[in-house]
C-alpha cells in the first residue's frame, strides 16, 4: 500500500474513475491553493501526479467526457448566486460558460459543495446531459448542445419532483452503460424512489431483480450485474449479483433497529441460493447500526466485497486479509 497523494495538509475529494481507463484516477486536491481544489490525474502504476484542470475559485465539482478527460464543471458564483455549467472543447482549450442558471431557478446540486448539475457527456460528442429547471417548475434531465447550451431534448421529468441526487450533494441520480456511457434510467424521489427507464432492457432487469429483493435498486451494468439495494424502512443491505453464475454476497449491519423478521428474510435469501448450489457469502456486523461506525468493520466489509466482485465480475482487487478488530460474523 502506498500514499498516492503524499502532500502534507492537502485534502483529496471529487475522486473520479473510469472502467475504460483503469490505470488512472482523477482527484481534486487543494495543493496549489488551500482554498481551491484543482483536478489532478494520478497514474496508479507510476504514481505520477499531473495537473488536469485549474480551479478559478468557484468550481464545485468536475466532470469527464467519454475519453476520461476533464471537460465539464459545475460552478457557483458567490456574488449573484448563479449556478453555471462550464465546459471546454479539449484539455488545451479555454473554459466557457455553457448554461447559466439564475439563483431563482437554482437546484440544490448547483448550490452545494460537492454538487454537480452534469449527468454526463453524450456519446455523440455533440451534447451534454444536465439537470435543469430553466424551462420547467422542477429539475428535469435534459440534453443541451455543447456548442451553445441550447436545450435539445427533455430526457425525463416528473411533475412533482426534481431529478434525485445520488447522495447528499451528488449529481443527478442516473444509471448509465459503463461501456457506451448511454444513460439508461433516471431516478426521481417525491415520497419514494421512482425510476424512469430510457432503456427497456434495464427496465426488464429491474423487474427481474425486484422479484428477488423487492427493493430499490441502485447500480447496474449490462451483461455483468452489480446491485445496491435498500428498503426505506430498515437498515441498508448490499447485494452483489452475477448474472452468469447467480452468485451473491450479502453484508448486513445489525443494531437496535434490526428485527427478527429482517434477519429471517435475509437468511432465507442466502439459504435459497445455497440450496441452488450457488456461492453465498453472508456477513453480519453485530455492533453496527445505520452505516459503519468502526473503521475496522468498514475496511473488512469493502475488502470482502471487492474480492467477491473481482472473482465473479472480473477486474483487479487487493486480496482480502483479516482485519484486526473487525466484528464480522460469517453465516
Amino acid at each position: 500500500m502506498r500514499d498516492l497523494t503524499p502532500f502534507r495538509g492537502v485534502r483529496a475529494q471529487n475522486i473520479l474513475t473510469d472502467l475504460q481507463h483503469p490505470r488512472f484516477v482523477l482527484v481534486a486536491l487543494n495543493l496549489r491553493d488551500r482554498q481551491a481544489f484543482d483536478m489532478y490525474r494520478i497514474d496508479l502504476e507510476t504514481g505520477a501526479v499531473t495537473l488536469e484542470a485549474t480551479n478559478p475559485g468557484d468550481v464545485l465539482t468536475w466532470a469527464t467526457d467519454n475519453d476520461f478527460v476533464i471537460r465539464g464543471a459545475t460552478a457557483l458564483v458567490g456574488k449573484s448566486g448563479n449556478s453555471i455549467v462550464r465546459v471546454r472543447d479539449a484539455v488545451d482549450q479555454p473554459w466557457r460558460d455553457l448554461v447559466v442558471m439564475p439563483f431563482e431557478s437554482a437546484l440544490f446540486s448547483g448550490q452545494v459543495v460537492g454538487g454537480s448539475l452534469i449527468a454526463g457527456f453524450d456519446p455523440d460528442g455533440k451534447s451534454l446531459v444536465i439537470q435543469s429547471a430553466l424551462e420547467s417548475d422542477k429539475g428535469a434531465l435534459v440534453r443541451v448542445s455543447l456548442r451553445d447550451g441550447r436545450r435539445l431534448e427533455v430526457l425525463a421529468q416528473d411533475p412533482q419532483a426534481d431529478v434525485a441526487n445520488g447522495g447528499l450533494g451528488d449529481g443527478p441520480s442516473v444509471l448509465r452503460d459503463p461501456v457506451t456511457d448511454v444513460i439508461q434510467a433516471v431516478e426521481f424521489d417525491y415520497s419514494a424512489p421512482r425510476w424512469v427507464f430510457l432503456d427497456p432492457k434495464i427496465k426488464a432487469d429491474f423487474e427481474t431483480i425486484g422479484q428477488l429483493l423487492v427493493e430499490h435498486h441502485g447500480a447496474l451494468a449490462p451483461a455483468r450485474r452489480r446491485l445496491r439495494s435498500r428498503r426505506e424502512i430498515e437498515p441498508r443491505s448490499l447485494a452483489a449479483l452475477s448474472r452468469r453464475q447467480d452468485s451473491r454476497s450479502l453484508a448486513h449491519r445489525a443494531g437496535p433497529e434490526r428485527s427478527a423478521g429482517h434477519d429471517l428474510e435475509r437468511e432465507w435469501n442466502g439459504e435459497g441460493l445455497r440450496e441452488a448450489k450457488r456461492e453465498v457469502i453472508y456477513v453480519l456486523y453485530p455492533d453496527e447500526g445505520h452505516g459503519f461506525a468502526r473503521p475496522e468493520n468498514n475496511r473488512d466489509f469493502y475488502g470482502r466485497v471487492e474480492e467477491f466482485l473481482a472473482k465473479h465480475l472480473g477486474g483487479r482487487a487487493e486480496p482480502w486479509k483479516k482485519v484486526e478488530g473487525a466484528t464480522a460474523e460469517l453465516r
